[in-house]
């Protein structure tokens, strides 16, 4: 009987091991994945009521990817300077403004 007792014991700890173990990888791969960079962006080169130069950019990814729009502005006299759009999510606009009288040298979308 004790011999019986004994080997339940070990059964039983070497099963709740297992257990354990198997449990704790199946929590590692339901963990989700992270978030990837948004891709597929779109600009659209705007003028504004006011003659304010800007860019539109409307990006696509997964759900919760965040993007904002960057603008490097050329002043007339060749100065340079950047410009930041609203952080939005994927499939949504930001829109980054130039101050008067610059254009729109470059545009991007930054990812959060």
């Amino acid at each position: 009987m004790q011999l019986i007792r004994t080997f339940s014991r070990i059964a039983a700890a070497v099963l709740l091991t297992l257990g354990a173990t198997l449990g704790f990888a199946g929590v590692a791969t339901a963990t989700p994945e992270q978030p990837t960079d948004v891709y597929g962006c779109s600009e659209n080169y705007i003028t504004g009521s006011g003659g304010h130069k800007g860019v539109s950019i409307t990006c696509v990814g997964d759900r919760g990817d965040s993007f904002r729009a960057v603008a490097v502005c050329k002043k007339l006299g060749g100065e340079t300077y950047t410009h930041y759009g609203p952080w939005v999510f994927a499939y949504e606009t930001s829109t980054v403004w130039c101050d008067l009288g610059a254009r729109v040298s470059n545009a991007w979308a930054q990812s959060a």
